[in-house]
């Protein structure tokens, strides 16, 4: 389902509020909303809304406009079905936007949702800590696979340079005692792109939990299987229950 296509968001009184929050999923960077049908059929079976957008040219555009565009989705969302919250899944860079929008949320910035709008966030292999190049040139890989890889290897580079933390992190640091979004990163040694010490700690976002894939599902899941799993779709429909 789409925020904004055709299909469109189930209206206001399809929405059932027993059966929890809308689920806006975030796909990761040269991926589309298609990606998530294992897990929303999940979802939808337990009465769940789901959207499912294609974002940011397949999530080639700059992370920033990204980041704008899927705000925009969650507002929408919220104004359709009449909920108070969403909650939110993110494989790679939707992780990583997850957390952004968190952070800006939690700050109240210019055109953040409101507080309090996201319940829970699930990552998977989220990218809060950028992706490493490999030694590939910055403006080839703008070039071959759009901005947003690029930006993302920034990033990765800018926070190996300085020690620092995720964005969210900080945020997080400066909110003091505000009360912050349910957080779960699943991350799996199978993953070539985003390691798994790419998740946030519970020093930096106070509650995570970390979940091996390894552990819940007895494998790994290498970086670009992940949101067709259907191990993966049924573990996280468990925990947006």
């Amino acid at each position: 389902m789409s925020a904004d296509g055709e299909s469109g968001v189930r209206t206001r009184a399809e929405w059932n509020e027993e059966a929890g929050p809308p689920v806006v999923c975030l796909h990761g960077t040269v991926a589309s909303g298609g990606n998530w049908a294992n897990l929303a059929m999940e979802l939808l079976a337990r009465g769940r809304v789901v959207v499912a957008p294609t974002y940011g040219e397949r999530g080639t555009r700059p992370v920033r406009d990204n980041l704008a565009e899927v705000t925009g989705i969650v507002r929408r969302t919220l104004e359709a079905t009449g909920a108070a919250q969403v909650d939110v899944v993110g494989h790679s860079q939707g992780g990583l936007l997850a957390g952004l929008m968190v952070a800006a949320m939690l700050r109240e910035e210019p055109g953040a949702l409101p507080p309090g709008a996201i319940r829970r966030v699930a990552c998977i292999s989220g990218g809060h800590r950028g992706v490493r190049g490999h030694g590939l040139p910055k403006k080839l890989v703008g070039a071959t696979f759009g901005p947003a890889l690029a930006d993302q290897m920034e990033l990765a580079r800018a926070l190996r340079r300085t020690g620092g933390e995720p964005e969210v992190a900080r945020a997080v640091r400066d909110a003091g005692s505000a009360p912050l979004p349910d957080w779960f990163d699943l991350v799996t040694d199978a993953d070539r792109i985003i390691p798994a010490g790419s998740a946030l700690t519970p020093d930096e976002y106070p509650g995570a939990r970390t979940v091996r894939l390894e552990d819940v599902l007895g494998r790994g899941v290498p970086h670009q299987l992940q949101p067709h799993d259907r191990g993966i779709a049924e573990f996280v429909a468990e925990l947006l229950a």
